[in-house]
């Protein structure tokens, strides 16, 4: 069984992704690759980047639906 790590690139590469593939995009994949790695090794400030962007894409993911719970079927 192997070790996954993950080097993060410096900030101003980030942007130049994000820029050339978009939003969504760049969240999910950096959501794929953080939710994979062991271990994630580079600059606290590629860290803060990434992690917005990957925070909003593992939510839209998990979408939670919840029933309303004033709804009932139950006739009293």
């Amino acid at each position: 069984m192997g070790f996954n790590k993950l080097f993060l690139p410096e900030v101003k590469a980030l942007k130049e992704q994000l820029a050339n593939i978009g939003e969504e995009q760049f969240g999910d994949h950096w959501l794929r690759r953080l939710q994979k790695a062991d271990a994630v090794i580079g600059p606290d400030k590629a860290h803060d980047f990434i992690k917005p962007f990957a925070d909003f894409a593992y939510n839209r993911s998990n979408n939670i639906s919840v029933e309303n719970e004033y709804i009932s079927d139950i006739k009293k």
